[in-house]
């Protein structure tokens, strides 16, 4: 029913270095959450980060829960 594409553990390392992590500002959003890959790759990079991720794989949300918690 749903394609899924998993973003590539470099492609998410390098998309985590790019990104302006700032808390005063709010969380990280990825809307397409997937299985945590890039938000893993954000929470590696900088640890204090407020991560939101938004899923519409309920299967899939499942494992990206379990894998960042």
């Amino acid at each position: 029913m749903f394609g899924q594409y998993l973003t590539p553990e470099p492609v998410a390392t390098h998309v985590a270095e790019l990104v302006d992590v700032d808390p005063t500002r709010g969380p990280v959003l990825d809307p397409f959450a997937g299985s945590g890959i890039l938000l893993d790759a954000v929470a590696r990079r900088e640890p204090g980060a407020r991560l939101l991720g938004w899923e519409i794989n309920d299967d899939v949300a499942h494992v990206g829960r379990a894998a960042l918690a």
